[in-house]
């Protein structure tokens, strides 16, 4: 049912499994029966919140522009405030106009207001930025990231002044309640200290950077800086061996020991000086040999791109012919950024895509099955509802023929008592075999709550095997990256050509057998949803229900025959409860079977209302 898919949906949203969420969400915004839902808006809001979080902008875009209207209510701000942050991260600003012109009345809401003053600042227009960021109020969870963003402008045009005092303003408002916001300002503000001419107080200031902050082991390396300007060569070697214990890898790991070098070169420190130009040309010589490898060998740049593109697919289609490091140094560059996070974004378009077909897929499953209903939940109400008439039409009847049988069977002799008893002996058996049967309609949802614990737990089981492969998987993913770094090195770390042959085959066998394990989970997984979505367990019990039911009918109406004929056998008293017993079971038989036709009209609604679907689906 459409309700429980949406708390589904909400529950992996707000547990953080923004993939299952962003299926789900999808599902339902797709599903035409669900647009005029009180939920329509907000589904369509979250699911492109879950898209967004899962940095899949390109897809985010197209939901967020969808809810960025007043139907939307309380998320037309929010997902005004998304339009702009999605421009802003893939600096594709086509389109934003239409949300500008609606941005006068939306800058009371805060998300609204920063989103739009970070997109006019990108757009170069910083002066109304300013304006427009000014107006995120004192108190709100965006106040310091505000303010920061004017400090960062002030201190663009030179007004270091101004700067200062906005950074110091984004500082306080962020302490104790983002540690992120905190340590960017407070460097940031150190920096302007710094540039003002006052760097005993830049390296104070610096101090208050929270270790917990990404900004802590940039602002170790102001710090050497600072103090080996003035002159405090210890103190500067001493931030430095503290920031590389922190093994921060890439451009600022080689700027502090190239610093670090430079500084041991006058602390007469000269092994230790030679050491650290040593690991800044261990570093570089690596990263330098593979960036020309791939630079000059085109099948090397498309097997790099396609690494981009399927890494995160857990898979081993495609394998990185870079090291880590190399891979880091390629995407710190901001240019060869965008052009990975294009390709990302492509490889998360081409799995939305799939992820689309596959619910496709399943839609017509259940469509083309026994399973038709579920897409159909009113006219499933109302059947099981008529099935519970039904099946309480029998059970009056069974009630009438035991107390009549009662009566009658002492009664009865010969002929007429044998055939009697005959009846009233098919109808029991046949009644027996219904026992196992809901009788009424919180039967019927208890056993679908049944059939769904036991299709949830085969899926967590099914889950734990693909979470042991996929750790298996980051293993061998594992191994491969640190043959990489080890044939990078100038000594390819003492591996010879027989060795790594070696460890490849190795490595190969155990990817062998993991993806011949990966397709049997997935091909176990397509079978367990398809299973769920065309309900043919469920469709077989109800045909084999159906057969049951139609054989007591049968046993009642024969014992109503048998009823009326020992009503000639017996005195006036017991005809009298003969016929009336006979009346009462074939009036039973009557309301069993007047139910059949409006059950037979219902599931033609469903098969037209499936073909309908199915069309559109198709389509």
């Amino acid at each position: 049912p459409i309700e429980r898919r949406l708390l589904d949906a909400d529950l992996f949203f707000e547990t953080g499994d923004y993939e299952k969420a962003s299926t789900l969400y999808r599902d339902l915004v797709d599903n035409p029966g669900f647009k005029d839902k009180p939920g329509y808006w907000r589904t369509v809001f979250k699911l492109g919140e879950s898209l967004f979080k899962q940095h899949n902008y390109m897809a985010a875009r197209k939901y967020f522009r969808m809810a960025a209207n007043p139907a939307a209510g309380p998320d037309y701000a929010m997902a005004v405030a998304r339009v702009f942050e999605v421009a802003v991260a893939t600096r594709d600003f086509s389109g934003c106009e239409t949300y500008e012109a609606a941005m006068p009345g939306l800058l009371s809401a805060p998300e609204a207001a920063y989103a739009f003053g970070k997109y006019l600042y990108f757009r170069g227009a910083k002066g109304r930025a300013r304006e427009v960021l000014a107006h995120v109020p004192a108190g709100t969870a965006l106040y310091a990231k505000a303010q920061y963003f004017i400090g960062v402008i002030e201190a663009g045009d030179g007004r270091l002044d101004s700067a200062l005092q906005y950074f110091d303003n984004a500082a306080r408002a962020a302490a104790d309640k983002d540690v992120e916001v905190h340590g960017m300002a407070v460097l940031a503000r150190a920096r302007i200290l710094h540039e003002l001419g006052r760097p005993k107080e830049a390296i104070v200031a610096l101090q208050g950077v929270n270790v917990n902050s990404s900004a802590f082991v940039a602002s170790l390396f102001d710090a050497a800086w600072m103090e080996l300007k003035l002159g405090e060569l210890q103190k500067a070697a001493n931030a430095l061996d503290i920031l590389l214990m922190s093994n921060p890898g890439g451009e600022l790991a080689l700027k502090a020991n190239a610093l670090r070098g430079r500084i041991l070169s006058r602390l007469d420190d000269s092994e230790g000086a030679v050491q650290a130009y040593e690991e800044v040309s261990r570093t570089l010589g690596p990263v330098t040999s593979e960036l020309d490898k791939v630079s000059s060998n085109a099948d090397a740049l498309d097997a790099y791109f396609r690494w981009v593109m399927e890494r995160n697919k857990g898979t081993f289609v495609a394998e990185n012919p870079v090291s880590e490091g190399t891979a880091k140094w390629i995407e710190g560059d901001p240019d060869m950024q965008t052009i990975v996070e294009m390709f990302a974004d492509l490889a998360r378009d081409r799995e939305d895509v799939r992820e689309s077909f596959e619910i496709v897929e399943r839609l017509l499953w259940a469509l083309r099955s026994g399973g038709k209903l579920e897409a159909f939940p009113g006219l499933k109400d109302k059947f099981l509802k008529l099935r519970e008439v039904a099946g309480r039409f029998l059970d009056a009847g069974a009630r009438v023929g035991d107390i009549t049988a009662k009566e009658l069977l002492p009664a009865l002799q010969g002929e007429v008592r044998n055939r009697y008893e005959a009846a009233v002996r098919a109808r029991q058996a046949a009644m027996a075999r219904l026992r196992g049967v809901p009788r009424d309609y919180e039967g019927y949802l208890k056993r679908e709550k049944r059939a769904s614990e036991e299709y949830q737990e085969l899926e967590k089981q099914l889950f734990l095997v693909e979470s042991l492969l996929k750790v298996q998987r980051q293993e061998v993913l594992a191994i491969e990256e640190w043959l990489r770094e080890q044939l990078a090195r100038e000594d390819r770390g003492q591996i010879t050509p027989e060795r790594e042959a070696e460890i490849r085959a190795s490595v190969d066998a155990v990817k062998r057998v993991l993806i011949a394990l990966s397709d049997e989970a997935a091909g176990m997984r397509q079978a367990l949803e398809r299973e769920r979505a065309e309900n043919r367990a469920m469709a077989e019990a109800i045909s084999a229900e159906d057969a049951a039911r139609g054989e007591a009918v049968r046993a009642l109406e024969a014992e109503a025959l048998a009823c009326r004929a020992a009503a000639e056998a017996v005195g006036v008293g017991l005809a009298e409860v003969a016929r009336t017993g006979g009346d009462l079971l074939a009036r039973s038989v009557a309301g069993a079977r007047g139910v059949d036709p409006v059950m037979k009209n219902l599931l033609d609604v469903a098969d037209r209302g499936a073909a309908e679907y199915e069309a559109t689906v198709v389509r």
